[in-house]
């Protein structure tokens, strides 16, 4: 359904307005779906022609199982899938399975994000309608491209009530006094938040650790830095940032700083897309170079992040990774 403005979206949507990966499931169920829960894959197998066979996993009482079949669609995120590929090692794929180049895992990218908070000069009323009307968006693309990063910056309308409460009762405000500073913060409160693009580099990746979880899994290791790139992108989001806090008549602002960025949960990379087996891990149909019947659906498989979220491209890209399973079926049948 259409949003009707609950003002609540995260985790998740009341009414169903935004996507998330659930509603796929329960349509997939209604189509004959086997679903195991509570499994951990934790092994792919190859056999003969170097073609995946099963999947290993790992259920809730710690017992294993194999499973196997013709086709095989990795959608655990870029960062599990990752993780399963390079503990997938075997004689005819030291490095784990799809990585004969050493490319999975690599090109990690998010939206690095930063803020500002203040109160404007007149009553807005935030808190009502949805979480995020609108994006300045005529900041994400140009020849700057070539220097910094590309710029989304998001205007937020959460209802800030409750942080404000807690941020002047930590002030030391109580009763009617910390009533009204409520009221009059409630109103005015203003949060401006920027996402910055992202470039794919290698050296920004995931391999296994030396640490292994509760369930003697080894965990993932990550490593990952902020180009200059970016930080360019910042120096003319905080100007931005400045002319809108004039604008508004603003207060009290709060910048982030430059180079402490938070994340936005919109990881793509580490299975990236491409026509070269030794620059990517899959080709333009989500197949992967190595594997005739290994697919892969995700953000994972996006070679580029650009300033946008990337939870229907990921949905998309894995719907095309499912079509692309059924034609090879039907072209093998055919043959």
């Amino acid at each position: 359904p259409a949003c009707c403005g609950n003002n609540n979206c995260m985790p998740i949507c009341p009414i169903g307005a935004q996507y998330n990966g659930s509603m796929s499931v329960r349509r997939a169920l209604r189509m004959g779906l086997n679903l195991l829960s509570n499994a951990v894959v934790v092994k792919v197998e190859t056999g003969a022609g170097n073609k995946v066979q099963a999947v290993h996993f790992i259920d809730q009482h710690k017992q294993m199982h194999r499973v196997t079949g013709k086709y095989f669609l990795l959608t655990a995120n870029a960062m599990e899938t990752t993780k399963i590929l390079l503990l997938s090692r075997d004689e005819r794929n030291p490095n784990g399975v799809a990585n004969a180049h050493d490319q999975v895992g690599r090109h990690l990218m998010d939206h690095p994000a930063s803020s500002v908070e203040f109160f404007s000069d007149e009553p807005l009323f935030l808190g009502r309608g949805p979480v995020c009307p609108g994006s300045i968006n005529n900041t994400r693309d140009g020849e700057f491209r070539g220097e910094r990063s590309a710029i989304r910056i998001d205007v937020h309308n959460e209802n800030p009530t409750r942080y404000l409460s807690e941020r002047y009762v930590a002030q030391g405000y109580y009763g009617e006094e910390l009533n009204q500073k409520i009221r009059w913060g409630a109103e005015r409160y203003v949060l401006l938040k920027s996402m910055f693009e992202m470039l794919p580099d290698p050296e920004n990746r995931i391999v296994l650790s030396d640490q292994k979880d509760a369930w003697g899994i080894p965990k993932m290791e990550i490593h990952y830095r902020f180009p200059e790139y970016v930080h360019k992108g910042y120096d003319e989001c905080r100007k931005m940032f400045e002319k809108a806090v004039v604008a508004m008549g603003g207060t009290e602002a709060v910048y982030s700083e430059r180079g402490i960025y938070s994340n936005s949960q919109h990881i793509t990379g580490t299975l990236r897309m491409g026509s070269d087996p030794a620059q990517s891990v899959c080709n333009k149909l989500a197949q992967a170079h190595d594997h005739e019947n290994l697919f892969f659906g995700g953000t994972g498989v996006m070679p580029t992040a650009s300033t946008v979220n990337s939870t229907l491209t990921g949905v998309s890209l894995s719907l095309m990774a499912a079509d692309n399973i059924i034609k090879s079926e039907i072209g093998r049948a055919s043959c």
